[in-house]
């Protein structure tokens, strides 16, 4: 299968640059594959323009009189918002970070016929993804070793990234989403969120306002091992709302996740067999299987 890795140009960030480049030699570890990468330069808020279908007509021609040239490819993976390349390749799927991806979790990538965030069809697997609990209660089980034992009952609010999507569907800051959600429940705690790494890449997050919430209430362990003993949890865009999924945890947050209602656990189930995947073995799997949720 010839594989085409394209970054989008619409994100500037080196870090993103770096980032996406490591994990896309994950992808050519695996499959033949050739790398695009253009210069072209976005003027304005390119994940919030795609994200709203009002990306700059001219540079829509441009990208796709630059993507036109790669057109002989079977699978296109890319890390884009924009709607475009699937107008111009037949199978296009995006890769972003899986349901875990730090230590003690092996790294979980994810693969998505739709899009990103709420285009996607991971954030709408509710509505469209087939319940598979035999697999969800397979991988709690794989995994409840590392979780921690002695935050039970909480309710939990993990602080997050401030930037896109977060602003696309959160209307507050993130403190007073806290406050309203401290007088909501009582036990409430919260996590930071001071550093981001996979494979080596990171990025820290230093908001000032931690300044202003109670030392007492702030639990410094990373999110994804207390989940399981949540009662509730706030979240945004992380994938900590697939982990309180899995969990079978209430989310209770203005995200993209308040769609996720009914049967949370088998559906998180499904998507750990469809979108998810660790290895060359699964990743196959899943560009097999994806196929069938391809939108013509």
């Amino acid at each position: 299968m010839k594989t085409l890795l394209l970054l989008d140009p619409g994100d500037r960030s080196v870090e993103t640059k770096n980032f996406y480049l490591t994990v896309f030699n994950t992808i050519s570890n695996y499959t033949r594959v050739k790398y695009f990468y253009s210069d072209l330069e976005y003027l304005g808020d390119y994940y919030i323009d795609c994200y709203n279908n009002e990306v700059d007509e001219q540079y829509q021609r441009q990208f796709a009189e630059e993507l036109s040239n790669y057109q002989d490819y079977d699978l296109v993976i890319t890390n884009s918002p924009n709607q475009i390349v699937r107008e111009v390749f037949d199978y296009v799927l995006n890769l972003t970070i899986g349901i875990y991806s730090r230590p003690p979790f092996k790294l979980q990538l994810q693969l998505d016929p739709w899009g990103i965030f709420g285009k996607s069809l991971t954030f709408n697997a509710p509505k469209y993804v087939e319940p598979n609990h035999d697999i969800a209660f397979q991988f709690r089980n794989e995994n409840q070793h590392h979780m921690v034992d002695q935050y039970k009952g909480i309710s939990l609010f993990p602080f997050n990234s401030h930037y896109w999507p977060s602003k696309v569907f959160l209307y507050k800051s993130y403190f007073e989403y806290y406050k309203e959600f401290e007088q909501k429940y009582s036990n409430t705690c919260y996590t930071k969120k001071p550093s981001f790494n996979v494979d080596g890449l990171g990025h820290t997050f230093d908001y000032d306002y931690f300044d202003l919430l109670p030392e007492d209430k702030c639990i410094d362990i990373d999110s994804s091992l207390i989940v399981p003993n949540c009662d509730n949890i706030w979240v945004s865009h992380s994938t900590l709302g697939f982990q309180a999924a899995l969990w079978g945890v209430n989310i209770d947050s203005p995200s993209l996740f308040k769609d996720w209602t009914g049967d949370q656990v088998g559906t998180a189930g499904g998507l750990l067999d469809l979108v998810w995947f660790t290895d060359k073995q699964t990743f196959f799997d899943r560009v097999e299987k994806l196929k069938d949720y391809v939108r013509y």
